[in-house]
């Protein structure tokens, strides 16, 4: 199968029996690759990674794929918590829950990278975020994404994680 980069998110470290997280990453094709150099680990993107979770093994790479949910804002209100809405008959792809990145707002305080989702209906949804502070937002060009983190931990010794996102591409 051939695979056509679509964002690095980095290298991460783990080591022996120590769960770590990667930063946050907004999901655009939601099939991540990963790989493990020196010594294998354990990955799981739900939780914190434990050593019953899915093995990659040294100079081995799995392709996990995550549920991807991107959506054009029309609005955003904010306070306390940040409420994200969305032009009619747009629909809502997110769920109670998951976590999102706002991306291209303006001013830049707006724009979050791992924001849980606290309430939903068909036109909008309400965020975890702090945004009381932020005024003066402008919404042309924003958009929100499910966004999530990756979890690993070494196995027999510290293990280096390469991640990329990644999509099918045509072998011709």
């Amino acid at each position: 199968m051939a695979f056509k980069v679509v964002q690095t998110v980095g290298v991460i470290t783990a080591a022996s029996g120590t769960a770590v997280n990667t930063v946050a990453i907004p999901l655009k094709s939601g099939y991540l690759r990963i790989s493990a150099q020196g010594n294998p680990a354990t990955v799981n993107t739900a939780s914190t990674a434990t050593a019953s979770d899915l093995y990659v093994a040294v100079g081995e790479s799995v392709v996990l794929k995550e549920r991807v949910a991107r959506q054009q804002v029309t609005g955003i209100t904010t306070g306390t918590t940040t409420t994200v809405t969305f032009g009619e008959n747009y629909g809502n792809p997110f769920n109670v829950g998951d976590y999102v990145a706002i991306e291209n707002g303006y001013p830049s305080g707006i724009n979050t990278t791992f924001a849980q989702v606290s309430a939903v209906t068909q036109t909008s949804l309400t965020l975890s975020f702090n945004s009381a502070s932020v005024t003066g937002v402008a919404v042309t060009g924003t958009t929100v994404a499910r966004s999530i983190q990756l979890s690993a931990m070494g196995s027999g010794g510290s293990a280096t994680m390469h991640v990329t996102e990644v999509q099918t591409a045509s072998q011709n």
